[in-house]
């Protein structure tokens, strides 16, 4: 049985274990949080704040998860096919009705070695945030994109939209040839394909930076510095509204 004074002395100890833990263990966890989100909260402010879409321009999409964030493109125009590009033999099905790519960068082993985000481990995701890694890009031919509660569309000019497809070209890793290099194995179905990328992936570029470093590039109104799940988003109107 404790006697009174033994539980006075746990409690002394107690009260001093929990000030130690707020006086310095705390302050040491917490304060790359705040300055994180400092950051975050600063590289809200909008860059391109004159950009105006072009009615007659080339439609360019952007869409975002509570994950992951794409950019959505024309299969083919005058400027550029993307099936000269993403040669059709890299896909294990036909790709011939395809009317737009969809194109996301991120974390190698996170993005293309786990069949889906679903199924992502929660240590491979906070390897893949805290500590610098390869990257890879997952290439999508479709005939369609997603839901509209998900999309944000703009209209380019063609010198905007080529300042897009420069960012992504630039994004590929390429062979001696100049051709993509494909990583073998790691598509999710017939229509996709993962490539190796240029670039570390971490908290502080992660795919949401990718898609904001390219609506910059071309000119679009853009926080500066978007890290989060759909911070690409915020200065775009909602497809209803952009109409």
């Amino acid at each position: 049985m404790i006697t009174r004074s033994q539980w006075r002395s746990l409690r002394r100890r107690f009260c001093r274990s929990f000030r130690l833990l707020f006086t310095r263990v705390l302050p040491v966890l917490l304060t790359p949080i705040f300055i994180y989100l400092a950051i975050v909260a600063i590289g809200l402010i909008p860059v391109n704040n004159d950009f105006q879409s072009d009615p007659d321009g080339i439609e360019v999409k952007f869409t975002s998860s509570l994950l992951h964030a794409d950019i959505v493109l024309p299969i083919a125009n005058d400027i550029i096919d993307w099936r000269q590009e993403f040669a059709p033999d890299l896909f294990a099905g036909d790709t011939s009705a395809a009317e737009w790519v969809v194109l996301g960068w991120g974390d190698r082993e996170y993005f293309a070695q786990l069949p889906t985000w679903h199924n992502s481990k929660f240590l491979s995701a906070l390897h893949a945030l805290f500590w610098p890694s390869k990257s890879c890009m997952q290439v999508y031919f479709t005939r369609g994109v997603r839901s509209p509660q998900e999309m944000r569309s703009v209209k380019l000019t063609p010198a905007q939209y080529r300042q897009v497809v420069k960012h992504i070209q630039n994004s590929l890793r390429r062979q001696t040839d100049g051709t993509v290099q494909l990583i073998p194995g790691a598509n999710r179905g017939k229509h996709d394909i993962f490539l190796e990328a240029n670039g570390l992936y971490s908290a502080l570029n992660t795919c949401n930076n990718w898609i904001g470093r390219a609506m910059q590039s071309a000119g679009i109104r853009t926080g500066w510095f978007t890290p989060l799940p759909k911070t690409v988003f915020l200065y775009l109107s909602p497809p209803s509204e952009a109409r």
